[in-house]
């Protein structure tokens, strides 16, 4: 199977690279001050100004700065790969929704499938066994079977194949205003995809930190730290995007 890519999943993978290039980019910058600044401190060189900010602060001010960096880099990447994350989960959802072409249209082809199969069901044996699973007694289990059985080969709708317009629904206004607490919720309900518990824990875990980080909670955290978040979201996003392009983008409209 080909794998198809969303346009979220294409700005985040960009998103991504671009804050770790310039992570290394610092990576690289920061050993070379510390050296010009011990140069500075033992007369050998003057201090080179520095672009945008004014030429006031000192080389202990700066020298404090440069022991506490990667502590202070690997937060604020932290919060980059985590807001990147949240923005691909909710630009795919509505890139799906333009692919059917908008809300409105998606809430009509949900009322259109709705309609089209309230029809099925009006045969006598559909009605006959429709009748007979009016009831849910203990030891038929296997007539119950055999009557579902002529049910889904007349393709009936069952109850909660009924309630799949309203699900709808509820997925356009989660998405209106989605939060990072909900995310897992609206993968694995919203969109039937497999999530496991350890997942689930470890992003609560990578939404905590976030979280404290976000509201100036010391949090002692190095790039280590985030390579396994990045790690993480990459994984995630790769299956998210794989299946909701399997599963989601199809057309619908000329079905009914």
């Amino acid at each position: 199977m080909n794998y198809r890519k969303s346009k979220a999943h294409e700005r985040h993978k960009l998103a991504v690279q671009q804050a770790y290039d310039f992570a290394a980019t610092v990576c690289y910058a920061v050993p070379h001050l510390a050296a010009h600044i011990t140069a500075v401190d033992a007369g050998q060189a003057v201090l080179q100004p520095p672009h945008y900010f004014a030429p006031q602060n000192t080389t202990k001010f700066l020298r404090d700065n440069i022991t506490i960096f990667e502590e202070r880099l690997a937060s604020y990447m932290l919060l980059s790969l985590f807001s990147f994350f949240e923005a691909f989960v909710k630009d795919i959802v509505q890139e799906m929704f333009d692919f059917h072409g908008g809300t409105e249209m998606l809430l009509t082809l949900a009322a259109k499938r709705d309609q089209a199969l309230s029809a099925v069901g009006q045969s006598h044996d559909v009605q006959v066994a429709k009748s007979k699973l009016t009831k849910n007694k203990q030891g038929k289990h296997q007539k119950y079977q055999k009557y579902s059985k002529v049910l889904l080969d007349a393709g009936f709708r069952f109850p909660t194949e009924r309630l799949s317009s309203y699900g709808v629904r509820m997925l356009i206004e989660r998405h209106k205003n989605l939060k990072a607490h909900a995310i897992p919720d609206l993968l694995v309900h919203g969109f039937a995809m497999h999530m496991s518990a350890a997942e689930k824990t470890q992003f609560e875990s990578i939404r905590e930190k976030r979280n404290k980080v976000a509201h100036g909670r010391h949090q002692k955290i190095d790039l280590a730290y985030i390579r396994t978040v990045n790690d993480f979201f990459r994984g995630m996003t790769f299956r998210i995007n794989t299946h909701i392009m399997e599963h989601f983008f199809v057309v619908e409209q000329y079905a009914y």
